[in-house]
């Protein structure tokens, strides 16, 4: 587990827009969702120096997401508190009971804190990745 500052956590995003990695991100209240939670399927669409949009409509049929014009999420990166950076290998003590799911599933997931809750970006491993 590493935490990054602004500047890295932005460079990270830009890699996985240039390289369109598949995301399931979540958005919850709480380090252990007590009151709210959303999760979706997207790509890094924007990412500036103040926010980062994800987005699902551009994905292909493989992946059988519906469109719409507001598909997807915003959120800014000058609000957040911290930026953590982690894989399988240092599953964070409140994602431990779903350790086993990252190992066969993930590749590299960026939590996003704010004041208010989280922002989870999880990369999917790619078939070259898996075991």
């Amino acid at each position: 587990m590493r935490r990054l500052t602004l500047q890295e956590a932005a460079s990270i995003l830009r890699s996985w827009q240039e390289e369109e990695r598949l995301i399931q991100f979540s958005i919850c209240d709480a380090p252990i969702e007590t009151g709210f939670s959303s999760f979706a399927l997207g790509i890094v669409e924007e990412v500036s120096d103040d926010y980062v949009r994800l987005d699902g409509r551009r994905l292909n049929a493989e992946h059988a997401i519906g469109g719409g014009r507001r598909y997807g999420c915003v959120f800014s990166l000058l609000r957040a508190t911290g930026f953590i950076l982690w894989d399988a290998r240092d599953v964070p003590p409140e994602e431990s009971r779903d350790k086993e799911l990252f190992q066969e599933t993930y590749d590299l997931t960026l939590t996003i804190v704010f004041p208010s809750g989280r922002c989870v970006l999880h990369t999917f491993l790619r078939e070259a990745d898996r075991v």
